[in-house]
């Protein structure tokens, strides 16, 4: 399955560009498209993930065509 990957933000840029597309499994969670990414593990937690515009949990399986959206939590006090 293919998912569109846009990435925002300060978060790095695996592929060098901030709206790319990606080949994946079928089943494939985000957290597992994190990963793949070459995202380092303890970071992924700080990753905000929407899924075809809503904001979801790592654990979601993604879908053909989806749209994935990536950004860094920012906090601040």
């Amino acid at each position: 399955m293919k998912v569109r990957v846009q990435i925002f933000g300060a978060l790095q840029k695996p592929e060098g560009q901030g709206d790319f597309t990606r080949e994946l499994k079928d089943g494939t969670t985000v957290e597992a498209l994190l990963l793949a990414l070459e995202y380092h593990p303890r970071h992924v937690a700080a990753i905000i993930a929407e899924l075809n515009g809503k904001q979801v949990k790592h654990s979601v399986k993604l879908k053909d065509n989806d749209v994935v959206g990536l950004s860094l939590a920012i906090g601040g006090g």
